[in-house]
């Protein structure tokens, strides 16, 4: 597959100062932060560790992926799923957040590809919007497949609507767009294509992941996936957030969270 490109871990601990912190979906929030231009050098698929909170609890920073750059900042995008997500919920406009990064290995945009091919589910498509901005600048074709639960759980979709994405929706329940899963209208897509020379990149649920890179692998796909595990340190260090891979064991927060499919031994993964 393609080859990752070199990344220098050089990280900064920062203030960021909070633009807004806004509902956008059921337990699903965006975060606006306007930070130094350190924060501005990441990569789509890279991401940030927030502490929470001005005590020791929680005791551990949260990763979040970079959704979008914006003038002067970032944004994420986040679900409430335990203690630290739903205190960060309550953070104020105006608020200073304690913040380590970029973090990680990030997507890399491979040359002469004549269709990107762009997956996401769940709150796992908030990285791909980053990965869209960057894609726009090099005019070959790009379409991505979301997937959610039921319509009122979509997020980002006035992000991907530019003029040169083709962007297509599946809802579990059929309430909006495709009936099905997103995996099943990736699936579908790649089964009907005629398209040579694609990528794709997937961020999502790991059973959605191991599904979509065990079709790329099948196809000869080149697939890149953003593994999301819970992180300690951020850098390595702790190896608590490691995964198998066909060369040994993986840190998801420094050999990724960006890996090609068939780095990793999906048979080893645990969701």
């Amino acid at each position: 597959m393609g080859q990752k490109k070199n990344v220098f871990f050089a990280f900064t601990k920062v203030k960021a100062k909070v633009l807004s912190n806004i509902a956008i979906a059921p337990n699903c929030y965006k975060l606006s932060l306007k930070g130094p231009p350190s924060l501005l050098k990441a990569d789509p698929g890279q991401f940030i560790n927030i502490r929470i909170g001005d005590s020791f609890f929680p005791l551990l920073r949260r990763p979040f992926s970079i959704s979008k750059l914006i003038p002067g900042g970032l944004e994420i995008i986040y679900k409430i799923v335990g203690t630290g997500t739903r205190i960060l919920s309550t953070t104020k406009k105006g608020e200073y957040l304690d913040i380590i990064g970029p973090l990680g290995r990030g997507f890399t945009i491979l040359p002469h590809v004549r269709e990107h091919i762009l997956v996401g589910g769940g709150v796992g498509v908030a990285p791909l919007v980053f990965l869209a901005q960057r894609l726009i600048e090099v005019k070959s074709r790009i379409s991505v497949f979301l997937g959610f639960k039921k319509s009122e759980q979509i997020i980002c979709r006035e992000e991907f609507k530019q003029n040169n994405i083709v962007l297509n929706i599946a809802t579990d329940d059929g309430s909006f767009g495709y009936r099905g899963t997103v995996f099943s209208m990736f699936e579908d897509y790649i089964g009907k294509s005629s398209s040579s020379n694609i990528s794709v990149y997937a961020c999502g649920p790991l059973k959605m992941l191991k599904s979509i890179a065990m079709l790329s692998l099948k196809e000869n796909i080149v697939c890149q996936v953003l593994l999301e595990r819970v992180i300690g340190c951020g850098i390595g260090a702790c190896r608590g957030c490691v995964v198998e891979g066909k060369r040994g064991y993986l840190r998801v927060c420094k050999e990724g969270p960006v890996f090609y499919a068939d780095e990793i031994l999906w048979n080893k993964i645990i969701y």
